[in-house]
Parts: structure tokens; C-alpha cells; sequence
């Protein structure tokens, strides 16, 4: 099977709420922020996966979020998703 991939620069404050499903730590703005963001892609890959947000990947320190554009501490994550045979 082959993938493709998407690459975010996102705020390290997402990763819970992008690796788990786990949005206790935002906003209700925050995370209708993210919902709406997610929907870009994921209507088209919904069997997708992510990889990034960990001590492995090393932060690209501050800069721009792409979610809210405020500034803070980044990675670069990627969503992996299967190309259709």
C-alpha cells in the first residue's frame, strides 16, 4: 500500500486533542477552531494517521501556528493517508 501525506507546522497545545480526540484542554472556541481545520482534509482521508507531536520530532521552536496563526512553541506534523489503488 502507498501514502501521501499532508505537512502542518501546529502548536504542541493541539497534540492531545489531535492524537486522542481529547479537547479538555481547549476552548469551546478553540476547538470549533480545530474541527473546522480537520474538515479540510479529513472528509477526503478519513483513514488517516498522524505523526509528530512527540520528544522524537524536534520542536521548531516559535513560530506561527497554522490552526489560529497566534505564535508558539511548533512541530512539523504530517498526516499520512493511503493512496487509492
Amino acid at each position: 500500500m502507498r501514502f501521501d501525506s499532508y505537512e502542518f507546522t501546529l502548536g504542541g497545545w493541539w497534540a492531545s486533542a489531535i492524537i486522542n480526540g481529547d479537547t479538555s484542554g481547549l476552548t469551546e472556541k478553540e476547538a470549533a477552531q480545530l474541527a473546522d481545520w480537520q474538515s479540510d482534509f479529513h472528509v477526503n482521508h478519513p483513514k488517516g494517521h498522524w505523526d509528530g507531536f512527540s520528544e522524537d520530532t524536534d520542536s521548531m521552536g516559535f513560530c506561527r501556528d497554522e490552526i489560529t496563526g497566534l505564535a508558539g512553541d511548533c512541530y512539523k506534523v504530517r498526516y499520512y493517508f493511503p493512496l487509492e489503488a
